[in-house]
């Protein structure tokens, strides 16, 4: 298993400058569609559970697939391989095509690394290759949509890997470790937590055109006409998720020590349950602009 976990990630990468090159560059482009082949094999006959730790690699990687893990891993690998296949007919007569060849193997291969890092280093690193790979799939064309398009992807990807990063380390410092395994059976503070869910938001509305609108306040386009209804919904969205994360972060935290699920001292519970009113109140004052941004966005632009 660990050569057929090595082998999915090594293959995508070693076909890139292949197709870049004129001497290999036929080879490659037939054998590229079939790059998440051996993903999508060990995915159905890996065991549950497997792991191996690659010590000499970063600060030290570790791989492997839970049961939930080889369901990723293959339904992954299934959509790179029709994709590939798909793309292989669509691209035919691209003059670009090596280029985005070379884009989507390293986009696959960091997207098939981060099913399979059971480590928050190599999780990062697989991150940012499928990340920054993904820019060259977005200005394809060359088009200026598409090159607009691409700036407003790389400046959500830089800030979005920042956040991550961030929260990474946080979490990992806490922990004492940079394994999945010793986060998962840590206290991650809520510090950590915010830049992590602040970062994996950012990462998911990069690629929407909608999304990227409402949560820049309609800045995407540089608030053209017609950008004011994003203004308004980008208020109620950021101001739902300050509302989230103060009810996960702030307000549960402190209710569980209030109601003595979590067991504390008295003076500890009468704090934590000052802390639950505040955060509370707090909730119920945003949610007043929240509704009255959302309710004006359907009003005058719905």
């Amino acid at each position: 298993m660990a050569a057929l976990a090595l082998l999915s990630l090594l293959l995508p990468l070693a076909l890139v400058p292949w197709v870049l090159t004129s001497a290999t560059r036929s080879a490659a482009l037939r054998l590229a569609p079939w790059a998440p082949l051996p993903a999508l094999l060990l995915s159905v006959l890996t065991t549950p559970d497997w792991a191996i730790d690659l010590p000499g690699v970063l600060v030290g990687v570790r791989l492997g697939l839970d049961t939930t893990g080889r369901l990723f891993l293959f339904f992954t690998a299934l959509v790179w391989l029709l994709a590939g296949l798909f793309a292989r007919g669509w691209l035919r007569d691209d003059p670009r095509v090596s280029r985005f060849w070379a884009f989507f193997l390293a986009t696959q291969a960091g997207n098939l690394g981060v099913c399979l890092a059971l480590d928050a280093v190599s999780f990062y690193v697989f991150f940012a290759l499928m990340s920054f790979a993904a820019y060259g799939l977005v200005v394809h064309t060359g088009s200026d949509d598409a090159l607009r398009a691409g700036r407003v992807y790389l400046a959500m990807a830089v800030l979005g890997e920042t956040l991550l990063v961030a929260g990474l380390l946080l979490a990992a410092g806490a922990a004492g470790t940079h394994h999945f395994a010793g986060l998962a059976a840590t206290q991650m503070s809520n510090t950590a937590a915010a830049l992590l869910i602040a970062g994996f938001g950012v990462m998911l509305t990069r690629g929407h055109a909608y999304a990227a609108e409402v949560m820049s306040l309609g800045f995407a386009r540089g608030l053209v006409e017609g950008d004011q209804s994003f203004t308004l919904m980008g208020i109620g969205t950021w101001l739902a998720l300050i509302m989230f994360l103060n009810v996960w972060g702030i307000i549960w935290p402190n209710q569980k020590r209030a109601l003595g699920i979590v067991v504390v001292d008295d003076a500890a519970k009468a704090k934590a349950a000052r802390i639950a009113m505040l955060g509370s109140r707090t909730n119920l004052l945003l949610s007043l602009p929240m509704l009255t941004s959302m309710a004006m966005y359907q009003t005058l632009f719905g």
